[in-house]
C-alpha cells in the first residue's frame, strides 16, 4: 500500500510539473506605468534616497537605451554581445513620455532635463521608454539610471510581462554597467 502512494504521488508531482502554465507576452508600452515607477522608488529608497536628496527627469530619455545599457541587460540574462544593432533598432521605435508620479508614493522634486553643470553635486534619475527586452520572450522592460550629475552611475533593469490581462513586475535587477 505504501508503494502505491508513492507511485500515485511521483505521478502527481510529474504532472503538476509537467503542466503548462499560462504563458507571459511582452507588454507593448507607451509610457512608464505607474509599477514601474513605485518599484523604481521602492528600489532607491531602500539605498537611502529621498524626495530631498533625489531629482527626476520627468520624461523618458530615450538615449539611455545604448548598446553598453543593453549588453548589461544580456548580461543579466546570462548572454554576452555586442547590442549595437539591438539599441539602434529600439531607440529608432521609442520616444519620450512624460512620466506620471500622481498614481505612485513617490514624491521626487522633477526636473526637465539633467544638467551636469546645475546639478553637479545631486543625485538624478532618469527613466528610458518602456521597451521589448530583446534577450527573452514575452517580457518588455525599463532601464533606470541614477548618477551623480550624469557621472558615478547606477543603472537598474526593470523588467514587465503581462499574463492573462495583468501587468506584472520583475525584480529591480541592478546592471554591471559602469559609465
Amino acid at each position: 500500500m505504501k508503494r502505491y502512494r508513492l507511485s500515485v504521488v511521483g505521478c502527481l508531482l510529474f504532472v503538476a510539473c509537467a503542466a503548462t502554465r499560462p504563458q507571459t507576452t511582452a507588454p507593448d508600452l507607451k509610457s512608464v506605468p505607474a509599477i514601474a515607477i513605485e518599484a523604481a522608488c521602492t528600489k532607491l529608497r531602500n539605498e537611502g534616497l529621498t524626495g530631498e536628496s533625489a531629482l527626476v527627469v520627468k520624461k523618458t530619455e530615450p538615449s539611455l537605451i545604448s548598446g553598453a545599457s543593453l549588453r548589461s541587460v544580456a548580461h543579466s540574462y546570462s548572454k554576452d554581445l555586442d547590442a549595437s544593432s539591438f539599441a539602434a533598432t529600439i531607440h529608432s521605435m521609442v520616444q519620450s513620455t512624460p512620466l506620471d508620479f500622481h498614481a505612485t508614493s513617490c514624491k521626487w522634486q522633477t526636473i526637465d532635463k539633467l544638467d551636469p553643470v546645475a546639478q553637479a553635486q545631486m543625485v538624478v534619475v532618469e527613466f528610458s521608454p518602456p521597451f521589448i527586452n530583446p534577450f527573452t520572450k514575452g517580457e518588455s522592460g525599463i532601464l533606470v539610471r541614477m548618477s551623480v550629475g550624469g557621472r558615478d552611475s547606477q543603472w537598474y533593469w526593470i523588467p514587465l510581462a503581462e499574463r492573462q490581462g495583468l501587468l506584472g513586475i520583475g525584480l529591480v535587477v541592478p546592471l554591471d554597467l559602469q559609465d
